[in-house]
């Protein structure tokens, strides 16, 4: 599940994946 622009999106990819770590954990805790 990698961005699909990484380069273009760099900006956005610390809180992608903050935002995809938060979703995780919560179906891991549920």
């Amino acid at each position: 599940m990698a961005p699909l622009c990484p380069a273009q999106n760099k900006d956005h990819t610390a809180p992608f994946n903050l935002k995809k770590e938060m979703e995780l954990a919560t179906k891991n805790k549920n």
